[in-house]
């Protein structure tokens, strides 16, 4: 499609440095070419070095746009570590759930996000949680009706 061809959306670090011979600039580096929403990681690690971001992936096939997915990346090796999709499925945006009895390891938690069954006919919904680590799926509870994905929030009007 070109919308891809005209939008480039893409991971990317940046970097402030406040010592060294960078003192005062600002650095970035590409970590992944791929489209990407709605970063989120572990809340519970704000202020200390984290390697784990949870994606909402636009172009999860590689050239439909809307073709969505989750992905996890490894920031600290610049890799894609783990991937959810299933076609005709349309997350919204991803949110990390520390688990509260846990280890306190960066990916011990759960990503919750709801997501609109396209291939239902009658688009039914559901939240979908999936395991921080590598996202494999723990558990679907139906929303009992369709609710489109959204940016940053979802609405239902009675």
């Amino acid at each position: 499609d070109g919308f891809n061809k005209f939008c480039r959306n893409r991971l990317v670090r940046h970097a402030l440095h406040t010592s060294g011979e960078m003192k005062g600039q600002a650095t970035f580096e590409v970590i992944d070419e791929g489209w990407y929403e709605y970063p989120v990681f572990n809340m519970d690690r704000r202020g200390q070095a984290t390697c784990y971001l949870y994606l909402t992936q636009f172009y999860h096939d590689g050239a439909a746009f809307g073709d969505l997915g989750i992905a996890k990346h490894d920031s600290c090796t610049g890799k894609r570590v783990a991937e959810w999709h299933a076609a005709g499925h349309y997350p919204s945006e991803p949110h990390f759930v520390a688990n509260p009895n846990g280890d306190g390891s960066e990916d011990d938690g759960v990503i919750v996000t709801p997501v609109m069954n396209g291939t239902d006919a009658k688009k039914q919904s559901y939240l979908l949680v999936l395991s921080a680590r590598d996202l494999a799926e723990v558990a679907r509870m139906p929303m009992g009706e369709a609710v489109p994905a959204s940016v940053h929030g979802w609405f239902k009007f009675d």
